[in-house]
């Protein structure tokens, strides 16, 4: 019984053909369209992977030196002071090493999210 509403509903379907010259002409400009995104795809994920590297090795860099640099920085930070009145009664208990690292760890993301960034616009600079 499906079967027949389907052939009933269909019966009347009666799609115009074009010619085949222009349906060639159509079909060959999609079809040039879409290979044009596939190549402008292709492009930006090679862009993305290099981009991708160059922010680990600085990444990668940049923890390596603020590593080496904790002492330093472990100097640096013990010359501050906090005062907050608020908090005057409040015991804050928290060991100065791992505020070190705190502050190499935002120092080496915070080189690696702007290295990404400037690697991503200089590669896409190029290609234009």
């Amino acid at each position: 019984m499906d079967d027949d509403k389907l052939q009933n509903i269909f019966s009347d379907f009666d799609p115009q053909l074009s010619s085949g010259p222009l349906f060639m002409a159509r079909l060959q400009r999609s079809l040039d369209a879409v290979e044009i995104v596939k190549q402008r795809s292709e492009l930006i994920r090679r862009q993305n992977k290099r981009a991708v590297g160059i922010a680990a090795a600085c990444g990668f860099a940049a923890g390596i030196l603020a590593a080496t640099l904790l002492p330093l920085t472990g100097a640096w930070l013990s010359t501050m002071e906090i005062h907050l009145p608020a908090a005057a009664d409040m015991s804050l208990s928290i060991p100065m090493q791992t505020i070190y690292w705190a502050v190499a760890a935002c120092v080496a993301g915070t080189t690696t999210y702007n290295a990404y960034i400037v690697a991503l616009s200089r590669l896409s600079r190029r290609t234009r």
